[in-house]
């Protein structure tokens, strides 16, 4: 229900695993207290409210398995406290935001499952705090990068992604200078 805007001192929200339906009202992100909000697991539709950026004081935030759509939002940067962040399992499309590089206290960020596109932000290399990131199964595409996380195979997950390529040698992608050359020879060159 939208009236749960009107509780204005809540900490914490936890309503997964449930049936709910519907788009997140955006009064849920007038609450400045909250610390943490747990979504996950139901059936909501639409996007995110742009109004997530107001979350000042949330370091959780768990919105996963549900059939939440359109753009992340760029606003989810000014949520400098925010630590896990977990959005898999949707139909998210478009670029990962750069104002994800603001996030300097992320730990976890999890966006596998969706229909994201473009290139992996080279910034995810300077998340000092960030030891979990998972960007398997979507449409993104060129080369990965090698330092920061990067550098733990272990701790990055980008299987499913057939258009990327570089990485570290345990990722096990082809070469980025083979995925070009095969771009260059799939139409013949007329002169």
């Amino acid at each position: 229900p939208r009236s749960l805007g009107n509780l204005s001192s809540l900490l914490e929200i936890v309503l997964s695993s449930n049936n709910f339906n519907g788009t997140i009202p955006s009064s849920i992100f007038s609450i400045s207290t909250l610390f943490g909000l747990d979504l996950s697991h139901n059936q909501l539709e639409g996007t995110i409210p742009h109004e997530v950026g107001n979350l000042q004081s949330i370091t959780i935030l768990w919105a996963q398995s549900n059939r939440l759509s359109g753009e992340i939002p760029d606003t989810l940067g000014e949520c400098q406290l925010l630590q896990k962040l977990q959005l898999q399992n949707n139909f998210f499309h478009g670029s990962i935001p750069f104002r994800f590089s603001g996030l300097k206290g992320l730990v976890t960020l999890d966006l596998s499952s969706n229909n994201l596109s473009g290139q992996i932000p080279m910034f995810f290399e300077n998340l000092t705090t960030l030891h979990y990131l998972n960007l398997s199964f979507n449409n993104l595409a060129g080369e990965v990068p090698t330092a920061g996380i990067f550098a733990n195979a272990t701790a990055v997950s980008v299987q499913g992604n057939d258009k990327l390529c570089g990485g570290i040698e345990n990722m096990h992608l082809p070469h980025c200078s083979m995925i070009s050359s095969e771009k260059k020879h799939k139409f013949p060159v007329v002169t």
